[in-house]
């Protein structure tokens, strides 16, 4: 079983959907595949996030007063007309305005799930790649080495730009995979600090994150087709500076 495969029965085995046999399989997998293991844990954790109380979406409490001054209104011109009124209109109005507001309330804070797990990935990514020998694949402080080495692994080129003279060294690259999708990662340093920045292309990347993870800092943005996201415990204003200074560079 391949790892896309695996990927699409992630979320069965975790619903107990899987025959035994099959069940068993992916587990191996995951226990034999990193990637696809973090995969499953991003998983695990937004499921556990959609199941805490905060996630119950109620009606505001300002919808109650809201349906009470509509009938009441409706019911004052009723009776200065003279002609039966029924408020069931402007009770269906409230209502829709109710379902309307809960749904977007739904939607933001799915976007926020969504958000902290991106970010636990990379501040995950980030623990992992401090690990002795996982920093880079191709060690250069030089942008001519470094940029060249990701053709035919990747299906783009990502930008990588010379911020040595600014105080941020180019240390080399690594390939990863960040939500299921093959990114670059260019590894820069400050001092004692590493900054990774991981570019894929913005259609069908992942969104946002959420700016601190597991005390690492993370910023992201998008330009020239691409989506960027750098992270580093390096203190939040000079990562804001290295990222206006590697977006200016990167143009």
């Amino acid at each position: 079983m391949d790892c896309a495969e695996i990927r699409d029965q992630i979320g069965a085995l975790q619903d107990g959907e899987l025959d035994p046999a099959r069940a068993d399989r992916v587990r191996r997998h995951l226990s034999e595949c990193p990637e696809c293991a973090r995969r499953g844990a991003a998983l695990d954790a937004l499921r556990d996030r959609l199941k805490e109380p905060s996630m119950i979406h109620a009606p505001s409490p300002e919808l109650v007063p809201r349906i009470r001054t509509a009938v009441a209104w409706e019911a004052r011109e009723r009776e200065e007309r003279r002609r039966p009124v029924v408020p069931v209109a402007w009770l269906a109005l409230a209502a829709a305005a109710g379902i309307v507001i809960g749904a977007l309330a739904v939607l933001q804070r799915e976007r926020g799930v969504r958000s902290e797990a991106l970010a636990a990935e990379l501040a995950g990514d980030q623990v992992r790649a401090l690990l002795p020998g996982r920093l880079v694949d191709v060690q250069s402080s030089d942008r001519h080495n470094v940029k060249p080495w990701f053709a035919g692994k990747l299906e783009f080129s990502p930008p990588v730009p010379d911020l040595s003279a600014e105080g941020f060294p180019l240390v080399g690259g690594r390939v990863e995979v960040l939500s299921g999708r093959k990114a670059a990662a260019l590894v820069y340093s400050r001092r004692l600090h590493v900054i990774n920045v991981y570019v894929c292309p913005a259609d069908g990347a992942p969104g946002d994150a959420s700016p601190l993870a597991n005390g690492f800092h993370i910023r992201h943005w998008k330009d020239g087709g691409m989506a960027f996201w750098v992270v580093s415990e390096l203190a939040p204003n000079e990562l804001d500076s290295f990222v206006a200074m590697f977006r200016a560079r990167s143009r």
